[in-house]
């Protein structure tokens, strides 16, 4: 009865997006029972979402679940779901088809399919999983979500503006649901509905990754320089040493004749400015790439310095 109340109660926390509650609840769980395989699967994948960097711990953990179960529903769908936080995409498919096998009327087999097809950019997939899985159970919010991701990423807005209001109306208060509303907007332009929506996903669960990245996405479009120098930077980190010097040589070639023959080149005269200029930016880029960095950096904080935070902790990745 014990185990029952305290798996029940680590459920209900990560439904309400509890996760560090919920990790703790399911360690007293094993510590009481050791060979409880449904708390190890319900343990790794808490891991493999508040702390992805520890991606070991998670395999390790849903790999015992499988030894202890390795029929149980919660342990064949920890197998898939840790595999696809790990970016084992290959491996967490096997994993989904498995579940379904094993459970061909539950829509859990399909929404973890549809979920490793979004990661993957498989929208027609990830479209066509997410549909059989509602149709395998009509409120399935997970495949609601996946099926709006799925229509909005294949620019088809009038159904997934349809299918985001579904997903709401399913439960109102799921993370999930917003995020999938926040990408419809985004992907489509409407950037002020889109981080009201990612607003209040994390105001539902602040450690909801996904919208966490498209906050950062809507707030990083106030920042004007970030993206050129970005650009930039990568740009530089395409350019060889001898490219570089092939730049810098360039520019003061083209600095020299602007020098020698501004008599001469009248009408030119313009167009080989410009050159010169873009050629001085490139390579005051090759020799002072650091600051460029160090740029990048500043506005980088500065945007993070806006965003809620438990956000700001958990080393969103841009």
């Amino acid at each position: 009865i014990m185990d029952y109340l305290s798996l029940n109660h680590a459920r209900m926390l990560l439904e309400r997006g509890r996760h560090d509650l919920a990790e703790g609840e399911l360690r007293r769980a094993i510590t009481h029972n050791p060979d409880h395989g449904e708390a190890y699967a319900l343990l790794a994948m808490v891991i493999a979402m508040i702390r992805p960097e520890s991606s070991v711990e998670a395999v390790s953990l849903a790999a015992e679940a499988m030894r202890l179960a390795p029929d149980d529903y919660w342990s064949l769908y920890a197998k898939g779901f840790v595999q696809m936080e790990a970016r084992e995409y290959e491996l967490a498919e096997a994993a989904a088809n498995e579940l379904r096998r094993h459970f061909p009327e539950d829509s859990a087999g399909y929404s973890l399919l549809a979920q490793i097809y979004l990661r993957r950019s498989r929208w027609n997939d990830a479209l066509g999983a997410a549909e059989q899985g509602l149709k395998c159970n009509a409120m399935d919010a997970d495949c609601a979500n996946a099926r709006t991701m799925a229509l909005s990423a294949l620019s088809r807005e009038e159904v997934a503006a349809s299918a985001a209001i579904q997903s709401l109306a399913i439960n109102p208060e799921c993370t999930n649901a917003h995020t999938a509303l926040g990408w419809h907007h985004y992907q489509f332009g409407r950037y002020s509905e889109s981080e009201a929506a990612f607003r209040e996903s994390l105001r539902l669960n602040a450690q909801n990754r996904w919208a966490q990245l498209g906050l950062a996405r809507c707030l990083l479009r106030h920042v004007r320089l970030l993206k050129p120098l970005m650009w930039c930077e990568r740009t530089m980190d395409r350019i060889s040493a001898f490219g570089k010097v092939l730049v810098v040589a360039v520019c003061l070639l083209l600095q020299l004749v602007m020098l020698v023959s501004r008599g001469w080149l009248g009408s030119h005269g313009a167009p080989i400015a410009i050159l010169s200029i873009v050629c001085s930016g490139l390579a005051a880029l090759a020799c002072w790439r650091p600051f460029i960095l160090v740029a990048v950096m500043l506005l980088h904080e500065r945007t993070r310095s806006a965003l809620p935070g438990p956000m700001r902790l958990s080393g969103v990745v841009f």
